[in-house]
């Protein structure tokens, strides 16, 4: 990894000071300048709005803006499955933090209204960090956070993305149907605790039963 790509944040902000100096320049010259003092103050207004519109680059870009990301699986049940991230959004992402929640057993009684909640506290995690995410880039995990080698028909993972812009989360379902694994998600923004759809996938081979039983999960508060 290169110097430039460990200090994207700092490298673009001094790039964009620097080209707001350099608007700014561009001000006084226009002060300086013999025109109308009509056609001085549009100038200068076009040039502050460019400066603003300018600072919001700059600041979306360091902090991510509203970018995201989430993780799609490929090759399930092979020797080398993948979790692929998935960047939305213009701006890159750095320094996420992925906590990966393996919440199988409690399928059962979430389906059935034994309880509202996953028990994150008590469940099996694995925690993955990301040191950036760029726009249209084709990257996976180094490390496969899921059930490598499945004994069973069935898994399901909550997975809750800390990043500098916000927090998303992602329900997972990997489900073997007529002997091929299919897999279902969610992708929701959570705004303290105010939930926002992003996106939702779900393979041909699940059922509307299926599909609902996600949703409704989906809908519970951790």
């Amino acid at each position: 990894m290169t110097w430039i790509s460990n200090n994207g944040s700092w490298v673009t902000l001094t790039g964009g000071v620097t080209v707001m100096i350099g608007s700014f320049i561009a001000v006084l010259g226009v002060f300086l300048s013999s025109k109308s003092s009509e056609t001085k103050s549009d100038e200068i207004a076009s040039l502050s709005r460019q400066n603003a519109e300018l600072s919001a680059k700059v600041a979306a870009y360091a902090t991510g803006g509203n970018s995201y990301f989430y993780l799609h699986v490929n090759d399930y049940g092979t020797d080398n499955p993948t979790a692929d991230i998935r960047h939305e959004g213009d701006n890159p992402i750095r320094d996420a933090e992925i906590i990966i929640f393996d919440v199988t057993g409690q399928i059962p009684d979430i389906a059935s209204g034994q309880t509202t909640r996953y028990d994150l506290e008590n469940a099996p995690q694995v925690t993955v960090r990301v040191a950036v995410s760029y726009p249209h880039g084709a990257r996976h995990l180094t490390q496969f956070p899921f059930e490598r080698n499945p004994s069973n028909s069935f898994y399901a993972y909550f997975i809750h993305v800390y990043a500098n812009n916000g927090n998303v989360r992602q329900q997972l379902q990997l489900e073997k149907v007529e002997g091929t694994w299919q897999q279902a998600y969610v992708v929701e923004r959570d705004d303290e605790g105010t939930l926002r759809p992003l996106t939702q996938h779900f393979d041909d081979a699940f059922t509307e039963d299926q599909i609902g039983r996600l949703k409704h999960q989906v809908t519970q508060r951790q």
